[in-house]
Formats: C-alpha cells, sequence, structure tokens
C-alpha cells in the first residue's frame, strides 16, 4: 500500500485524478453498456476496463510491435541514441529509454510503459522533417513524460480515447440501421 506520507502533493494529486478518471471511465462504459445489453453489457464494460487498465502496463516491444517498429541502437541511430541519453541523464531518469523508429509519414511521438520499463517512439515523419534542435527539444518533452511518471494516465486517456471513437461508430450505425427507409 501507498504510503501518503511519502508521496510529495503532487504526486497524491496525480494518484487521486488518476483513480478519479478510472472510476468515471468505469462508469461510462458499465452504463453505456448497460443501456446496449443490460447485465451482459455492463459485464462486459468491467471486463473492458481491466483491459484498458493492463494495456498501459504491456512491455514497450509488445505495443511497439503492434506499430511495426524496430529498436535504434547506437550502432544505426548514433546521434539519436547520444541525444536520449543526454536528455536522460539531464532529467535524473535511472536510465535512458529505449527508442523505437516508426515507419509512419505522420508526425508524432510518444512515450509507452511505466517506470523503468518505458519506450520512445519517434516517427519517420518526424526524423526527416525536423532540424536536430527540433527534434531535441520533442524528445526531451517524451523524457518529461517519464519523469513526471504520467505514462500510465496518458495510455488509459488514449484507451479512452478509442472506446468513445468505437462507441460513436457503433451508436451511428446503430442509428443508420434503425431508421425506416420510406
Amino acid at each position: 500500500m501507498i504510503n501518503p506520507n511519502h508521496l510529495s502533493t503532487p504526486k497524491r494529486r496525480h494518484i487521486v485524478y488518476s483513480l478519479l478518471f478510472w472510476v468515471g471511465m468505469a462508469l461510462f462504459l458499465i452504463v453505456i453498456g448497460w443501456f446496449t445489453a443490460e447485465e451482459i453489457g455492463a459485464w462486459s464494460a468491467l471486463v473492458l476496463m481491466i483491459v484498458l487498465t493492463s494495456i498501459p502496463a504491456l512491455p514497450p516491444w509488445v505495443l511497439f510491435s503492434l506499430y511495426g517498429a524496430r529498436r535504434l541502437t547506437a550502432a544505426n541511430a548514433p546521434v539519436l541514441i547520444g541525444l536520449v541519453q543526454t536528455l536522460a541523464q539531464r532529467a535524473e531518469l535511472s536510465s535512458a529509454p529505449p527508442l523505437y523508429y516508426i515507419p509512419s509519414v505522420i508526425m508524432n511521438a510518444f512515450v509507452v510503459g511505466q517506470g523503468n520499463h518505458t519506450g520512445i517512439g519517434i516517427t519517420d515523419g518526424l526524423l526527416r522533417h525536423l532540424t536536430q534542435r527540433e527534434l531535441a527539444g520533442v524528445l526531451a518533452h517524451e523524457i518529461s513524460h517519464i519523469r513526471q511518471q504520467d505514462t500510465w494516465m496518458m495510455g488509459l486517456a488514449n484507451g479512452m480515447q478509442r472506446v468513445t471513437a468505437f462507441s460513436a461508430l457503433a451508436g451511428f450505425l446503430l442509428f443508420v440501421t434503425a431508421v425506416p427507409y420510406t
């Protein structure tokens, strides 16, 4: 159990916000599940919450493999790896997070994982369009997420976004199929 006396005020606030977000997400899904399929829908929503909660805890290589990413090493990206190591030292991280190359034209970078088991994904689009200085800023931003330990909350928010998008699509399809044609 977490001893509140050992937590700083921002860390306590972060834990409270995470729990409130999780409870709100669970209630939202259970209500939607109940209205669509009554008891079985509510139980399905609870199972979905458990799955969504466990996704941020997966190892980074599992999540990055879903994107077709490959891990970058000092042999194939010495400048990037050196940059990440320098930024991790400045952020006082115990070790530099691994860097993954994602073959996508979209300009994006993100962190997955928790604690000392995190990884940073960076897309081809970002590598092609940013200068080294701009890239350092993006990587510093991602490392700040690791330092602040907010990757779990970001993973939950991402899961909720996906559930909301799926629910909106399902609602639209139900509406379209339920409207009688005259």
